[in-house]
């Protein structure tokens, strides 16, 4: 078994760089006292404070836990530099006048805003139109083009061969509430086929009858949906949610340990619901309306 030097790298590491048992607690955002017991090998860190102390000393934990660190002088050197830069680069945020630093402030909080929006906005919406364009490819998939020029020797023509089409049955499963939550019955009561060149195969898919006015503007009551059964949608994305064992069809969003479920309705009686997270299972994302891939089997 491999001898363990966290204590005697951390000490001498410190040593090294003349920095106080406090100064480098307040650095880590540490106890000093905390600090003190894990050098002098009176308590262990857990994992985040080893993470914390690796990224400020720019050490990997394994070398911190299991090499010798003493006798390695240019690995000392590297550490030194590092930590000089840091504790230049407070120095310089501490010359920075008061209103400059409002400045640099609100200009990272901008930046902030739009890489958040990128996240939450632009790009699921990118994503969206690549599913978009994959499902419409997908379509025409087993189609072959040929040119023929069996008409006449001077006459070419194109002739599409549309090749037999698979099919994979989807069960419409119950109806789902547009209005307020209504639970979704797992009864299947009747089985559609659509083209399984358009759906993944490795996803699982059903239909759910929408009741309600409160999505009217994208599907009026009565509408057949196809859902993509799956927990991991974005914001914007119109869901199928389930709330204390009842199902409801709205767009989701998402903020900080909230979800909020938005109609989207002619009828102003339909109001936002925000939730806790953790009382929101999310059962499906809604693809569309199910005459958009498929007519009724008969």
């Amino acid at each position: 078994m491999k001898k363990n030097y966290f204590c005697e790298n951390l000490k001498y590491i410190r040593s090294s760089l003349n920095i106080s048992q406090k100064e480098i607690a307040n650095h880590l955002k540490l106890n000093p006292s905390s600090y003190s017991n894990y050098e002098n090998g009176r308590r262990e860190p857990g994992i985040d404070v080893l993470i914390k102390i690796s990224d400020f000393l720019n050490v990997e934990i394994d070398k911190l836990l299991t090499e010798n660190l003493s006798n390695n002088d240019k690995f000392l050197k590297d550490i030194q530099n590092k930590i000089s830069n840091d504790i230049n680069y407070d120095e310089k945020i501490k010359d920075i006048n008061l209103d400059m630093r409002k400045n640099i402030l609100f200009e990272l909080e901008n930046k902030k805003r739009k890489c958040l929006s990128l996240i939450n906005y632009e790009i699921p919406k990118k994503i969206k139109e690549i599913d978009n364009l994959i499902k419409y490819i997908n379509l025409y998939t087993d189609q072959d083009v040929e040119i023929s020029d069996e008409i006449s020797p001077n006459t070419i023509g194109l002739k599409t061969n549309e090749k037999s089409i698979d099919y994979r049955p989807i069960n419409l499963i119950g109806k789902v509430s547009a209005g307020n939550p209504c639970y979704a019955y797992e009864e299947i009561i009747k089985t559609y086929k659509i083209p399984s060149n358009i759906l993944c195969p490795s996803k699982n898919y059903f239909i759910l009858e929408v009741k309600g006015d409160s999505m009217n503007k994208i599907y009026p009551p009565g509408d057949l949906i196809l859902i993509e059964s799956t927990n991991l949608v974005n914001n914007d994305d119109i869901v199928i949610a389930i709330i204390d064992d009842e199902a409801t069809c709205k767009k989701i969003n998402f903020s900080p340990n909230e979800i909020i479920l938005t109609p989207q309705s002619t009828n102003p009686i339909h109001q936002v619901q925000i939730y806790k997270d953790i009382n929101v299972h999310i059962l499906g994302k809604v693809l569309g309306k199910l005459s958009d891939y498929i007519r009724k089997d008969e």
